[in-house]
């Protein structure tokens, strides 16, 4: 049994073949046929509003008909059930839609039910970064007033070269001024990446429904990828508690300064240090601890070894709690709690005199400057990721090794930044050690030449005398 869109007297009707031959039902879906309507393509082409509000219910009544069918209706109780009905609204044409307009729509598809291109259904954490981005990017439309009718700048109609450079710097300008609303509302780097990328994709499923041709956006100039977010002379004091604060500490501080350290030795995401439980624990012999877990990303099981001395704390805590972390009572132990307390702990270690700053590369329509701020402001899980990453790179553990741990695939676009990022620190540092060893031997060579000059001056004078 399968369905399909048809059209008769400029109505769109959905047929229900039943399977048997000349045996079918029709039901009308109330659309009308008003645009360019492709029966291959089983939908509306033309691009406009109407077209896209018109697809999208064509997707809810194909969406309908299948899990109608799941559940094992025949065709004849499908097609009495399949439209829902709904009341007829008089919708007004427009020639205009809006980005923010648009990326309402698919929000809501999206929570809905819609599946991706790969006819995979969105996880939740996806439409969760879909609904994010939406209420962020809304926020800068309400407060700056800035947005772009996506038809407008559609390049399908713009075959003059000056025409679609106007039309990209539009889109460019918007991106800036985006940017420059993250950096005043102090959003971090990273979710001002996250957001960027987003956007990119609400974009992206525009195009990819043949509604609009828009010049592709800039990525926001800022911070070099990757980068050493946590100072290299403080990390391993920090994992060690060299400082001696984590006894001092506050249940609620005690489980962000754990979880931290997960983070720090495992490579782990937040959602996977924060998932992990008992039976994930493993200890071979006297002095070899590890942590067993499934990546979320992998869905392959991880082996990865930890500081035995760390590995009998998160005992402790199970025999005390139940659990492998501190138990906090008054807080949800999730990744936005972690998110807000962990500055208060990472602040703790500024106020016993560890005055660690951290540079950080910004951008905006002027050019690239430097911003430095204390190293707490700039915490963040991923940032503790990022730092884990680079670190074991840095200090000579096997890419193969550091990908098995951080769930990175073998050909992983993004893991090559590491790479390539450790690769220009080796660079630097061989440069520094060639200056340094020149200069010494500039500097003896100057010390020897004046030596010798002094002496050819005593021995002048004592044959004077």
């Amino acid at each position: 049994m399968n369905l399909t869109f048809f059209v008769r007297s400029n109505t769109i009707y959905a047929r229900i073949n039943s399977g048997k031959r000349g045996v079918s039902a029709r039901v009308s879906t109330g659309i009308k046929s008003t645009g360019t309507f492709d029966a291959d393509k089983q939908r509306f082409t033309e691009r406009s509003e109407t077209a896209m509000r018109n697809n999208a219910r064509l997707r809810d009544i194909a969406s309908r008909f299948e899990s109608l069918l799941s559940q094992g209706h025949g065709y004849e109780q499908i097609s009495e059930a399949l439209i829902e009905k709904q009341p007829s609204v008089v919708v007004e044409s427009t020639d205009k839609l809006m980005l923010l307009q648009y990326m309402a729509h698919k929000v809501k598809d999206i929570e809905g039910g819609e599946r991706s291109r790969r006819r995979k259904a969105y996880s939740q954490d996806s439409v969760l970064a879909f609904r994010s981005t939406y209420r962020a990017y809304k926020r800068f439309v309400q407060e700056t007033g800035s947005d772009i009718d996506l038809f407008e700048v559609d390049l399908y109609g713009k075959k003059d070269r000056k025409e679609r450079k106007l039309v990209a710097d539009m889109v460019h300008e918007l991106m800036y001024s985006l940017l420059d609303w993250f950096i005043e509302m102090e959003y971090k780097p990273n979710t001002q990446r996250h957001y960027f990328n987003m956007i990119n994709r609400f974009i992206a499923m525009a195009e990819g429904e043949h509604m609009i041709d828009v010049p592709k956006e800039m990525a926001p100039a800022g911070e070099e990828f990757p980068i050493v977010t946590l100072p290299m002379g403080f990390v391993g004091k920090f994992a060690a508690d060299t400082y001696n604060l984590y006894g001092q500490l506050e249940p609620r501080l005690k489980w962000v300064y754990e979880v931290s350290v997960v983070i720090l030795m495992t490579t782990f995401r937040i959602k996977d240090a924060l998932a992990l439980k008992r039976e994930d624990l493993i200890v071979r012999g006297k002095d070899s601890a590890y942590i067993r877990h499934i990546s979320s990303k992998r869905k392959k099981p991880l082996l990865v070894p930890i500081p035995t001395s760390f590995y009998h704390k998160l005992i402790d805590n199970y025999n005390r709690y139940g659990g492998i972390y501190t138990k906090c009572d008054k807080v949800a132990m999730n990744y936005l709690t972690y998110n807000r307390l962990n500055e208060e702990l990472f602040s703790m270690y500024n106020e016993l005199g560890v005055d660690y700053s951290v540079q950080r590369m910004r951008s905006d329509q002027q050019g690239t400057f430097t911003v430095t701020k204390p190293m707490y402001q700039y915490i963040t899980a991923h940032a503790l990721r990022r730092t884990a990453i680079t670190m074991m790179l840095l200090h000579g553990v096997p890419e193969m090794q550091v990908k098995f741990a951080s769930g990175h695939e073998q050909d992983s676009a993004s893991f090559k930044k590491y790479v390539d990022y450790v690769e220009s620190v080796f660079s630097t540092k061989i440069s520094d050690y060639q200056e340094r060893l020149l200069s010494e031997a500039i500097h003896a060579h100057e010390e020897e030449s004046s030596s010798e000059i002094i002496l050819s001056l005593c021995l002048l004078d004592s044959q004077t005398h």
